[in-house]
């Protein structure tokens, strides 16, 4: 490893003053019998944990640019002339910076135990860690892409056709072949590569190439047996006949030697076989010379499916027959007889003899020799396909009742509008593709249209109206007549209000009560809040603005005018007297100050709850007339034990708030100036 300069010694001023990171590499030997040049392999072993920590563990593996094994060894069938480079070492060709190095660091005493061991680095990128492999295939690509304006055939080569570090190429003469080697070996030279020996179909004249002269060498792991002039010679030779008693025999050898010398190769017609069953699927290709191309199927079912449309089918189906009708014409998909495709063998078990020589398998049906006009084969095939989505389209006409779509099926109306805006844009493009289109406001107001005179359709979409807020008779029939007019709308309206679940638990109406006498502030003209009476309701639980999970409790003031009925709503944050007044200087910096404020006695509050009866009890009742009295204004508390229905105008309307509130806000959890906005407007 030193003489090849992959790995050097340390100083002891290195060891003791490198101030890196330092990792030390286990290292072993790796036996490799089958090897030729490196039959015993010295590995470090980078994925060895020291306290839970490995060298490997840092690293990124980096990104799969193997170039595929199938696709390598089919080009390498193209051509008549095969080459094959193994690169000598191709890890060790990569040389490493100088921090990389001491991450890679070794001790090594020489099998002398008596001897304190010696530090080594390695200076090339070694065989055990994470990314070596795609490091060295990455440079080996760039140094190929850098020599691609001079040498392109040679560098695409080794760009397409490598497997880490594996060269192999097929092309159709010796000269462009020893051509491809001596300006790969260029190429590779620039890198700090080498080929090892190359590997080249029939015989060569090695000059100052290194050709390998073993029998029976591995191509990606697969033998390669070269079948050269000299090989058919020798055999030819191998019978001894001088009198030519055996020529009716050896003749076949000389008619073989005669046409690797003479024979041409027309253009060839590739035929591909497929075939499927629930065990497994595969396909299979045969060679046809001085033809065209074109793939043969034996499933009728598959056949009939690539003619069609991939949308007519479901969502596995259609996704694969796309992606064949995206990759293939398919005019170039015929359909033949299971008895005639060899690619049937590969959906089930066989015995060897079912594959030998003379087999089906191996030269393919016996049609193929005949003229295309004659094989077994066909296009036209018509027969059911379980996967096909069958969509029946009708259209109605204006003067018809009869309709694709089934009205009672629809609770929602949105719902409804989308589906019929669909249906219209197929009809108007005549076809499938419409469903995919985007619903603009046009094709919506004529499936609005559609429907309108529809008995059906005007409950459902009074039921969208009213289930918006959940209003009276009066506010839907309003946004009703905004779009249309319809006879006896009123007699509808109520018929959906009564069926609502949501209108019967909130108009929910308990026993009612005898009207008493009413207070002289109620009938007298006067300005808007001259006579004012208020009331507390809630709590409201809300949130804190920072601490999103804080949650604490607000209740609401409900200020409103004796006479004209208006009403002033705001948000108490607490239940104290000094709290109520901040909320009540609100309402006067709006209003002006009132000539008379009624309120309960709140220790009295028949109807409040337990928790708004501790907060009113806590009022000053001294301090509110006091603030009332400097403002110009007489405070006066209901006795409501001996006159119950004297705040009764507040009461009605706290009923018709918490209403309200319970539409909009629901369960949602507001903060302080949330509420107060809703309350406000």
């Amino acid at each position: 490893m030193i003489k090849r300069d992959v790995a050097r010694k340390l100083t002891p001023d290195e060891i003791k003053g490198y101030a890196g990171p330092i990792t030390y590499l286990q290292h072993h030997e790796v036996l490799k019998p089958g090897s030729t040049s490196t039959p015993i392999r010295i590995v470090f072993n980078s994925s060895a944990k020291f306290m839970g920590q490995s060298l490997n563990s840092f690293w990124a593996k980096g990104p799969d640019v193997l170039n595929s094994m199938v696709g390598i060894l089919l080009r390498f069938r193209e051509g008549a002339i095969g080459i094959a480079g193994d690169i000598s070492k191709m890890y060790n060709s990569i040389k490493l910076p100088e921090m990389e190095q001491h991450v890679r660091r070794f001790v090594w005493r020489d099998f002398q135990l008596n001897c304190e061991p010696e530090h080594y680095v390695l200076t090339s990128m070694g065989f055990g860690d994470k990314p070596s492999g795609i490091i060295a295939m990455l440079a080996l690509k760039h140094t190929a892409e850098l020599w691609m304006e001079k040498y392109p055939d040679a560098a695409s080569m080794i760009i397409s056709n490598s497997y880490v570090d594996d060269i192999i190429q097929s092309v159709e003469s010796k000269e462009k072949a020893l051509q491809l080697i001596q300006e790969t070996e260029k190429i590779l030279s620039y890198g700090n590569f080498k080929v090892k020996q190359w590997i080249m179909t029939g015989d060569v004249d090695k000059d100052d190439l290194d050709f390998s002269e073993n029998e029976g060498d591995k191509i990606l792991g697969l033998y390669w047996d070269l079948l050269t002039k000299r090989i058919v010679i020798s055999q030819m030779c191998s019978v001894y006949d001088p009198l030519g008693l055996l020529l009716p025999y050896t003749l076949r050898a000389k008619m073989l030697l005669r046409e690797t010398v003479s024979c041409t190769i027309g253009l060839p017609m590739l035929v591909i076989f497929s075939d499927s069953s629930s065990n497994a699927y595969g396909a299979v290709a045969y060679a046809r010379w001085k033809m065209k191309s074109g793939m043969f199927e034996n499933s009728a079912i598959v056949r009939a499916q690539i003619q069609k449309e991939s949308y007519g089918f479901g969502t596995f189906v259609a996704t694969r027959v796309a992606e064949v009708q995206s990759k293939s014409n398919p005019n170039e998909w015929w359909w033949i007889a299971s008895c005639h495709n060899p690619a049937d063998l590969l959906t089930r078990p066989n015995d060897p003899s079912d594959i030998i020589i003379s087999s089906l398998w191996k030269y393919g049906p016996k049609f193929m020799t005949l003229p295309k006009e004659e094989w077994p084969i066909s296009q036209s095939i018509e027969c059911d396909l379980p996967d096909r989505v069958h969509v029946n389209l009708t259209h109605c006409l204006k003067d018809s009742d009869e309709c694709v779509i089934d009205l009672s099926k629809f609770k929602n109306y949105n719902k409804l509008i989308a589906v019929t805006g669909r249906i219209l844009n197929v009809m108007k493009i005549r076809s499938l593709k419409g469903i995919l289109l985007r619903l603009e406001p046009d094709i919506l107001n004529e499936a609005l249209q559609f429907w309108i005179r529809k008995h059906l359709f005007t409950i459902l979409y009074i039921s969208h109206l009213h289930n918006i807020d959940h209003a009276g008779v009066d506010v839907t029939l309003s946004k009703l007549q905004t779009k249309f007019w319809v006879p006896s709308a009123r007699k509808v309206i109520r018929a959906v209000k009564r069926k609502c679940v949501t209108c019967r638990r909130l108009d929910y109406k308990v026993e009612g009560q005898c009207m008493g006498q009413v207070a002289t502030e109620r009938i007298t003209p006067c300005p808007a809040f001259y006579h004012t009476a208020t009331d507390i309701f809630g709590p409201f639980q809300i949130r804190d603005n920072v601490k999103k999970r804080t949650t604490c409790k607000a209740y609401g003031v409900i200020f409103n005018c004796m006479v004209t009925r208006a009403v002033y709503i705001d948000v108490v944050d607490g239940y104290d007297t000094h709290s109520f007044l901040k909320t009540f200087r609100r309402f006067t910096a709006v209003h002006g100050y009132p000539a008379t404020v009624h309120s309960d006695l709140g220790s009295q509050l028949v109807s409040a709850s337990k928790e708004l009866q501790i907060a009113i009890n806590n009022w000053n009742m001294s301090d509110i007339s006091e603030f009332g009295t400097k403002g110009g204004l007489k405070w006066i508390f209901n006795r409501s034990a001996d006159a119950a229905w004297q705040n009764g105008v507040s009461e009605s309307l706290i009923k018709s708030v918490k209403r309200s509130l319970a539409m909009i806000i629901g369960s949602t959890l507001m903060t302080y100036s949330g509420l107060q906005t809703i309350f406000l407007k």
